[in-house]
């Protein structure tokens, strides 16, 4: 499936630009347990290209900073890319200054869940990947261990596959 997207930039001058890509749906978990802007978030982390060593030396010291329960390191679909999910509950800015506090966060999955005002982390396999699989755990000093929340949200998102054709006029 090829994805379209047009660019306009106004008013003194008009561009447009047009993207054909290839996109392949995939299934998502959201951070936002519930429907309202209230509602309390687990923590959902995105690491890419980024030794396994780093990312589970941060999700340490982020998990002692902040008294963490265990964290799941999730992986093996792409080389030194990796995700984490914690089933503590946080309102959505603490969430945000623990996502801040974490070295080597990948700064793109970052931006878009300030704008979105929620963490999405992809769950299912992308194309031409393998699955993914949960690769440790890094378990609580406190041994603290929270119940996984009953109302969690998922999600079916576009993301784009490999390189994209540019189109441009000015």
């Amino acid at each position: 499936m090829k994805n379209l997207i047009l660019k306009f930039n106004l008013p003194f001058s008009m561009s447009i630009s047009i993207w054909f890509q290839k996109i392949d749906r995939v299934l998502g978990i959201n951070s936002r347990i519930g429907k309202r802007e209230d509602d309390k978030h687990i923590l959902l982390w995105d690491f890419d290209d980024c030794f396994i060593g780093w990312v589970k030396e941060e999700l340490k010291k982020v998990q002692f900073d902040y008294g963490l329960s265990n964290i799941y390191i999730i992986g093996g679909d792409k080389e030194n890319s990796y995700k984490a999910i914690c089933f503590d509950q946080f309102t959505f800015w603490e969430m945000i200054g623990i996502l801040y506090n974490t070295y080597f966060i990948d700064q793109t999955f970052y931006r878009w869940t300030v704008r979105k005002g929620q963490a999405t982390m992809r769950i299912s396999k992308k194309h031409g990947r393998k699955e993914l699989d949960i690769i440790d755990c890094l378990y609580s000093k406190n041994n603290l261990q929270p119940e996984i929340p009953e109302i969690l949200s998922f999600v079916k998102y576009e993301t784009p596959i490999g390189e994209y054709l540019k189109v441009g006029f000015a």
